[in-house]
């Protein structure tokens, strides 16, 4: 966030062009994040599918019900509040829900 501000700033006082080092390095930062969230993700997916901690209920008309979508939606939810919190900008928004449904739906 930081890195954008300054390249911003440094254009709207005219003192040069952006600084191209600084966008390079955000990409990377990205990079990093989408790779660790990817581990994280699988793990919280894995777990969520072997684990006992959904439910599993009958209906009145014997059909089944779980709670594993409001899971799956939580872990969703969450990994992308991350980046919408700490990120400025949608493209690392866009880029951050692509990589999510990636992992969801391989």
């Amino acid at each position: 966030e930081f890195l954008g501000y300054y390249n911003e700033m440094m254009q709207l006082i005219g003192e040069g062009g952006r600084c191209q080092s600084f966008e390079e390095g955000a990409n990377v930062v990205l990079a990093k994040y989408l790779e660790s969230m990817e581990i994280q993700m699988k793990k919280w997916v894995e777990n969520i599918f072997k684990g006992k901690s959904f439910e599993v209920r009958t209906g009145l008309d014997k059909s089944l019900f779980t709670n594993m979508p409001e899971m799956l939606f939580q872990v969703v939810h969450t990994q992308i509040g991350v980046v919408k919190d700490r990120l400025s900008g949608g493209v690392y928004l866009r880029t951050a829900f692509l990589k999510v449904l990636g992992i969801l739906h391989p």
